[in-house]
């Protein structure tokens, strides 16, 4: 998947945590789709950076996946923002975030 018009590859940062399966699968996902992947594993050091980057919220769950600077979700909101996107081009994580905000609230948002 490419994330705009001049075929710049869309990087993903994953907070994670060491024994989480989730986080696994969902790197996974994100590398099995040409996405460039950062995993930073969540310690009690680094979970306010974490909270930081899903826009200021108390979030205390992982997988927790930022994609192009737009705060996706977990596994499965990430899942579905593949699964909307992958056949589509000249788009970025940006512009995307109102259409799949459309079909459901999937807490897809800006950050």
């Amino acid at each position: 998947m490419k994330s705009n018009t001049n075929n710049k590859k869309m990087t993903a940062t994953v907070y994670s945590s060491t024994k989480c399966v989730w986080c696994t699968r969902v790197i996974t996902l994100l590398n099995d789709n040409d996405i460039e992947t950062t995993k930073i594993d969540i310690t009690k050091d680094n979970l306010e950076e974490m909270q930081n980057a899903c826009g200021g919220k108390d979030v205390y769950t992982v997988p927790q996946v930022i994609i192009d600077d737009v705060l996706i979700g977990g596994f499965t909101e990430t899942e579905r923002f593949i699964n909307k996107h992958r056949n589509e081009s000249g788009y970025t994580a940006e512009s995307s975030v109102a259409g799949i905000n459309n079909d459901r609230d999937w807490n897809v948002r800006p950050i």
